[in-house]
């Protein structure tokens, strides 16, 4: 269904109405040569009416075909966010977590994040106040029927806080660029998609996330936090998993 913008038709009436009243004065400037002022206002009249009703005619054309070209090509961008969503949402560690020392109530801890092949995007070291870890993931969820249930989002790790420092004092996981380079890392691995495509598609994620009004227009159902959390133990390793079913986990690996 084409999705008709009330601001364009105006602009297109209003483009319509100018074309035709210059069109009409030159009809009436180089072609009629008036007698009486009776002819003149018919003449003038009935030219105007033809004219607005052919440009008119003429202009909504072009535009229904611009509408319909836009919305094929809309169509097609969804079915390359199916793809970028569904390699994005597939069953994979998203983190890792040490605890590598403990001490007067702090606790220093690697973590480790993790690209859609299993590589280490960025590791970095924290010294964190408190007895347990918070680590929140950014989660996006889809709108779009075409999405298949368990391959609707995609979650990003955000911040790491504890039970002594609240998420407002929360440390960053990941920079603006690196939010970007995260979601666009590894292209080349993407099934179905070129890499150029997948940047494309990054970006369109990236203003998702930082822009609401765009989020919802473009069919993300909701954006929210999902905060992991566990007591530390010296010498633990805790793995956050992103599961088929959309949801995310943190998994005690030893101790």
């Amino acid at each position: 269904m084409l999705n008709i913008d009330t601001k364009l038709v105006i602009l297109i009436l209003s483009i319509t109405t100018g074309l035709s009243i210059i069109y009409t004065s030159l009809q009436y400037i180089f072609k009629f040569y008036p007698e009486r002022k009776t002819s003149r206002f018919f003449f003038i009249l009935f030219t105007f009416i033809k004219t607005i009703i052919a440009i008119f005619i003429i202009v909504i054309a072009i535009y229904f075909i611009y509408s319909f070209y836009n919305t094929i090509n809309q169509y097609l961008n969804l079915l390359e966010l199916k793809k970028y969503v569904k390699n994005l949402s597939r069953e994979r560690v998203l983190a890792k977590i040490t605890i590598t020392d403990i001490r007067d109530n702090i606790f220093k801890c690697d973590v480790e994040l993790y690209t859609l092949t299993g590589k280490i995007f960025k590791k970095s070291s924290f010294e964190i106040s408190g007895k347990e870890f918070y680590m929140d993931f950014v989660v996006l969820n889809f709108d779009y029927a075409f999405i298949e249930k368990g391959a609707n989002n995609i979650a990003y790790p955000s911040v790491i806080f504890s039970d002594e420092i609240s998420y407002d004092n929360a440390t960053p996981l990941l920079n603006n660029m690196e939010i970007k380079e995260y979601l666009n890392t590894n292209s080349e691995n993407f099934i179905g998609l070129t890499p150029k495509k997948v940047e494309s598609l990054a970006e369109f994620i990236y203003k998702s996330i930082k822009e609401n009004n765009f989020a919802r227009i473009n069919g993300v159902r909701s954006i929210i936090g999902s905060a992991l959390h566990h007591k530390v133990f010296l010498g633990a390793v805790y793995k956050v998993y992103l599961q088929n079913t959309g949801g995310i986990i943190l998994v005690e690996e030893n101790f």
